[in-house]
């Protein structure tokens, strides 16, 4: 036993010098190194001092006994975990309860025999050193745990970071290429866009164009222009996201943006945009001409399906949309100057939405956009009309739409009868005015040769 027991450290304390000297002898041949004392409070220094693997102790001693001991022992946080081993001559059940209450571990009754002696110190020394170990293992777990959480959080840190950059990186690419047009091809990231990538879908277009920029700017400096056209865009392009939708592209004054979703996501922006554009101030630009709120917009709504791709080259590349639903919705923002409304709907957007939006417009005119087409009807939106507009228009509706229907008959006769009813009703209705003045026209020099009642509109 003595090469496996070298370097144990056991402390004896017993006041019987001949019990010291046969323990002492014992497990010094055992290649304990032995430490003694006589009593209480010499055993308590030596431990706290030297901190033996084991503590063989006397329960009979004076002044301070074996079990008063042990509850020193076990109170000090230098000595807790020492394993006690109380040595006896009591064989009451009690005693012996009373010793491992107080965190004895062992117990060896005198007469002691000396083998028995060294079995259970050198079981308990073991004991010791796996619980030494454990608390070693423990602890350089608790220290790897430590590092562990520092460089979670280190690296926490840095992913955060790390996220931030890219959620910026991911705006400032937003702002040249739509997330909503990524989603819509499939890509998660602008790096993932592909020459080529496309998609068919059904949405719907808006155009959006100032009424008179090229004259109301020709005056301005180039750099006087352009923040114009930011101030201008600043009120567009969030009521367009507000609703769903999202910009595809500038150009000069016109916004193209695309609806993906409900039509009438498109309606409401429609109305938004007019909205924002109330107080837009002109003055500062030398844009005023004598009343507040002087900037008009046209906007033009189709709907239907298109081709959203990539477009151009490796080198250049940009996202578009590719259907005749482009040139048609360019030409209905046009054809708002013309028939002096605010926004016109194609007969297909017009279709899709609900009765409670349609109340809102009414049927103005039909058009061909290409000569070998067919003709469709244009609607126009007044739900942004001002004062009493909208009201009116809402009542004067079936009036007008059976008015358009005779001019479109040629019984222009019936349409100014009509018109003249309803301009009674509603003096300020420029499109009804229009109308009954053409009428007026026609019944007087006739219409001309060929007239069919729809409008062929120019070319783009």
């Amino acid at each position: 036993m003595t090469d496996a027991n070298s370097g144990g450290v056991v402390l004896i304390v017993d006041d019987t010098p001949t019990n010291l000297e046969v323990l002492f002898e014992t497990l010094s041949a055992d290649g304990f190194k032995v430490l003694v004392a006589v009593d209480g409070e010499s055993a308590l220094e030596q431990a706290a001092l030297a901190s033996p693997d084991v503590i063989l102790l006397d329960v009979m001693m004076p002044d301070i006994d074996g079990f008063e001991t042990c509850r020193r022992l076990k109170a000090s946080e230098e000595t807790r975990s020492i394993p006690v081993i109380f040595m006896t001559a009591l064989s009451e059940t009690v005693d012996k309860v009373r010793g491992f209450e107080l965190g004895a571990v062992d117990y060896i009754t005198k007469p002691f025999q000396q083998k028995e002696v060294s079995i259970r110190v050198a079981t308990h020394v073991r004991m010791r050193n796996l619980q030494r170990e454990v608390e070693s293992a423990n602890a350089k777990l608790a220290r790897n745990n430590t590092y562990l959480e520092q460089r979670i959080a280190e690296r926490t840190v840095d992913l955060a970071e790390a996220n931030a950059r890219l959620r910026k990186l991911n705006r400032s690419y937003s702002r040249f290429v739509p997330s909503a047009f990524l989603d819509m091809l499939g890509r998660a990231s602008i790096n993932d866009i592909r020459l080529g990538d496309q998609v068919e879908t059904v949405a719907t277009l808006m155009f959006v164009g100032i009424r008179g920029f090229t004259r109301r700017t020709e005056t301005l400096k180039p750099d006087e222009r352009l923040r114009f056209l930011n101030r201008y865009m600043k009120r567009v392009a969030p009521a367009i996201r507000e609703h769903n939708g999202f910009v595809d592209k500038y150009v000069g004054d016109s916004v193209m943006a695309l609806f993906p979703h409900a039509p009438e996501d498109a309606v409401l922006a429609a109305s938004a945009i007019h909205v924002a554009l109330e107080d837009f101030d002109l003055s500062s630009i030398g844009m005023f001409d004598g009343r507040p709120g002087n900037l008009r917009v046209g906007i033009g709504l189709h709907r239907g399906g298109m081709l959203l791709g990539t477009t151009g080259e490796d080198e250049r590349m940009e996202c578009t949309v590719i259907s005749d639903v482009v040139d048609c919705t360019a030409l209905l923002e046009r054809l708002t100057k013309r028939f002096a409304v605010d926004t016109l709907l194609s007969d297909p957007m017009h279709r899709t939405l609900s009765e409670e939006v349609r109340a809102d417009t009414r049927k103005i005119a039909k058009v061909r956009f290409d000569a070998n087409g067919d003709p469709m009807a244009i609607h126009e939106l007044f739900a942004n009309d001002e004062g009493d507009q909208r009201a009116l228009k809402r009542e004067t509706r079936e009036l007008f739409e059976a008015a358009l229907a005779d001019y479109e008959n040629s019984d222009f006769a019936a349409t100014r009868s009509g018109l003249g009813k309803l301009l009674e009703r509603n003096p300020r209705d420029r499109v009804a005015r229009r109308l009954f003045r053409r009428a007026q026209h026609f019944l007087g020099e006739g219409a001309p040769p060929g007239w069919s009642g729809i409008y062929e509109v120019p070319k783009l």
